[in-house]
Parts: structure tokens; C-alpha cells; sequence
């Protein structure tokens, strides 16, 4: 996961995977707030229990089907050319 901000200066900073996942989770606010208390975890140890769960996703969430966007989702995600 890869998450682009745009700070108050206007410059953009890029948090991955735990760390994005974590100021997504404080974004969301209510309960996912809680989330955050992963900050007192080392880096390596958030990530490396972050690409656990990530690694065990697939296996709990199976899907018939492909999940398509719709365009204005679509238009949020960053295009990467192989």
C-alpha cells in the first residue's frame, strides 16, 4: 500500500504499508483510531506483521469475481508503467 499527502507546504510526502496504513486509520477517525497505537511498534515489526496480514488476506477474502472500480475510484489510483 502506498499513500500520497500533500502537506501544508505543498510538497507530497509517500507513506508504505504499515506506516500508510496506520494514517489511513487515523484519517478514518472513530474506531479506527485506535489503530494508531501501532506507532509504539518498531518499523520492521509493523511492517513484517503488515505483509503477514497482507499474505493471509487472499486466503480469508475470496471473491467469484474480479473487483472492477468504478472511474471516479479509478481516478484516485496512481498509473505505474511496467
Amino acid at each position: 500500500m502506498v499513500l500520497v499527502e500533500t502537506m501544508d507546504d505543498g510538497a507530497e510526502q509517500v507513506f508504505v504499508r504499515s506506516t500508510a496504513a496506520l494514517r489511513i486509520a487515523a484519517y478514518l477517525g472513530g474506531w479506527w483510531r485506535w489503530l494508531t497505537l501501532g506507532y509504539v511498534l518498531p518499523g520492521f515489526l509493523r511492517d513484517w506483521l503488515y505483509d503477514a496480514f497482507a499474505r493471509a488476506l487472499p486466503a480469508v477474502r475470496q471473491y467469484e469475481t474480479c473487483l472492477v472500480p468504478s472511474p471516479d475510484i479509478r481516478a484516485r489510483f496512481l498509473e505505474v508503467s511496467p
